[in-house]
């Protein structure tokens, strides 16, 4: 019988990851696995032939170790996009001076060039030699404003090195006090690639690219490097993979190294890649579908009102589930069984890529259904067991799909039901917290009592990894709705373009991160920085606990600092009545900064958390830390 179808800086230690031999070894490994040989090229870009070039030529020379190919935009016309989508935030910066890290080939630097018309411009290049064919034109145009300079970034005693030899002429480096030092230099724009395929490790990180914006965004708290000259606006193009860790797009991957970041910047993601395929391991993933078309259907009525447009060939999957599917189709779907394998089969049809969208093996068997739909022979082999025909291969890999779509949609279902629950809790909660009616008051909490002992009972039955499934997909939907959001990417005026793959050189997925300086408010010196990112590696180190929790592991007693913060039970402001039920990674930023002061001003703090390493120092087992 056949089977029935389916239905179609002294930044936070946890970041810093010292680089041994054992992973230069593997670096080398996955280097010599894409041997510049192998790398693609396109007839599209030509200048992807010259660079392979270049690079086989590169890799021959024995005394020159690659670990990993520097990443260059190989596009024109996406350079022109990007330029034309950010015009407004750009027009501010026309005539400015432009430090350029890593110009490379020259496209992006040439097309930014050419935008704003700086009055001089920087090319910082650690390798001319290797870029001298794409670069020299630049620097002999009649009356070029460019000037290359060579230097290592890996050292930061080279950023230092360009202010001190006055390669800036027309900056001014502002003294201790002035209060041009807390605003944004207009004047000034750094931009650059930090972009490398495989990722290359820095100094004591694992990565050059996150040790360098790191190292940017503290200097511009303490006005150190080209923040000298007041807070500058920086623009870096850096592999997607390193993005996880810079800009999470689900709390469930926010961690001490974007809380830092955020903390001192404002970040949006100007051109991401196209979604990595919803596979286990993955460094940056995206929430449930439902969440994130309610949550891109807010920024595009953000860019609506703002007649911010995105070209439709640059429009994510999400972006394009809204503005080409009938709008009752999304309105009418559950999100669960059969409901969501029709609206996916729905999307297929309409040549919008599921992948990202759902895991791996949900997406296959959409495609595998539509086949079977064209031709349902294919599932049958023509063979007979018996008056019974055999599978084909192709009917046993539907047959699999089929099976792994059905374990998925039922865990799913009874996870989601019990993340439901939670949320109807959370709204009782707010409730309360904005009620003035005693009797309405203990009705609410009466519900929550029951709800509650039904929730746990629930999550009890449940797998330690489905419990985790239940308390992650609960915050990402309260934090995705938030008024106070706890994520950068929530904080969007608009959605990244989408580029493609083959725009860089190697081929691979890479970001451009637009990174605007947060002056500091009143009080906030460089060793009140010091002192709350040290606070920050105690409250990120479990950050998938309940805050109480998380408190008492910063040091006994102190759950007791939630009293002083208000903004923890202000609805308004992401809050909620019971603190168990409040993980610390949700927490927004006024919320760790009133911890962080409350914490400061708390008389029970342990001896030696006056030091500005006391954390760092307790984390790795040296207690108390040498002054």
């Amino acid at each position: 019988m056949r089977p029935r179808p389916l239905k179609a800086l002294s930044w936070p230690k946890v970041q810093r990851r010292y680089v041994t031999g054992k992973t230069v070894k593997k670096l080398k490994a996955a280097g010599s696995r894409q041997k510049a040989e192998t790398l693609p090229t396109s007839d599209k870009y030509p200048i992807t032939i010259s660079l392979k070039n270049k690079m086989i030529e590169l890799s021959r020379d024995k005394s020159t170790p690659v670990l990993g190919y520097r990443t260059e935009i190989v596009s024109p016309h996406l350079c022109d996009e990007i330029l034309s989508y950010i015009r407004p935030s750009l027009h501010d910066h026309k005539n400015c001076d432009i430090l350029d890290i890593n110009p490379g080939a020259g496209i992006w630097s040439s097309k930014l060039h050419d935008f704003l018309q700086p009055r001089s411009h920087i090319l910082l290049e650690p390798d001319p030699e290797i870029y001298k064919e794409y670069l020299d034109p630049l620097l002999n145009q009649d009356g070029s404003k460019y000037r290359l300079v060579s230097k290592d970034i890996v050292k930061f005693k080279s950023f230092e090195e360009l202010i001190t030899e006055g390669l800036f002429p027309h900056q001014t480096k502002l003294e201790h006090g002035d209060t041009r030092l807390n605003e944004l230099n207009k004047t000034l724009l750094v931009t650059g690639s930090l972009s490398y395929n495989p990722i290359r490790p820095g100094l004591g990180f694992s990565s050059l690219a996150r040790q360098l914006i790191l190292k940017f965004a503290s200097s511009a708290w303490s006005n150190g490097l080209f923040h000298a000259y007041g807070l500058v606006r920086m623009l870096f193009w850096v592999n997607s993979q390193e993005m996880g860790a810079l800009m999470p797009r689900m709390v469930a991957h926010k961690h001490a190294c974007s809380v830092a970041i955020q903390k001192t910047h404002k970040l949006t993601e100007v051109v991401t890649p196209e979604l990595d395929p919803n596979t286990a391991g993955k460094t940056r993933g995206t929430r449930d579908v439902s969440i994130e078309i309610e949550n891109t259907a807010k920024v595009l009525g953000i860019m609506k009102q703002a007649k911010h447009e995105l070209p439709s060939h640059r429009r994510g999957p999400f972006h394009r589930l809204l503005t080409e599917l009938p709008g009752e189709v999304i309105k009418n779907c559950s999100w669960q069984g059969q409901d969501i394998l029709e609206f996916l089969a729905i999307a297929d049809r309409k040549g919008i890529p599921l992948q990202g969208l759902v895991p791996e093996s949900v997406r296959r068997l959409i495609i595998e259904e539509a086949e079977v739909a064209k031709d349902p022979a294919i599932e049958w082999s023509g063979e007979y067991r018996g008056s019974i025909e055999k599978l084909s291969d192709f009917g046993r890999k539907v047959g699999r799909s089929r099976t792994l779509a059905k374990g998925w949609l039922r865990n799913r279902k009874f996870r989601s039901n019990l993340a439901d629950k939670a949320e109807e809790i959370h709204k009782l909660e707010c409730f309360i917290l904005a009620s003035q009616n005693a009797a309405e008051k203990q009705e609410a909490q009466a519900k929550i009592d029951i709800l509650t002992a039904e929730y746990e009972q629930g999550k009890s039955s449940l797998s330690k990894p489905n419990q985790t499934w239940v308390e992650s997909e609960l915050d990402e939907r309260l934090t995705s709705r938030s008024p106070a959001p706890s994520l950068s990417w929530d904080e969007r005026q608009y959605e990244p373009l989408v580029m493609q793959n083959d725009e860089v050189w190697p081929p691979c997925g890479v970001s451009l991160l637009n990174m605007d300086p947060i002056p500091r408010s009143e009080g906030e010196t460089e060793q009140y920085l010091d002192k709350f990112l040290d606070f920050l590696i105690s409250m990120t180190s479990y950050e998938g606990s309940s805050l109480p929790r998380v408190l008492e592991v910063v040091a006994p007693g102190a759950s007791e600092l939630m009293e002083m913060v208000p903004a923890l039970r202000d609805p308004a402001k992401g809050g909620r009545l019971n603190m168990n039920h409040l993980r610390a990674r949700v927490l927004t930023r006024e919320m760790m900064d009133g911890l962080f002061r409350a914490y400061m001003d708390w008389p029970f703090r342990p001896p030696g958390s006056d030091h500005p390493k006391y954390f760092s120092a307790v984390d790795s087992g040296v207690y108390p830390p040498d002054s």
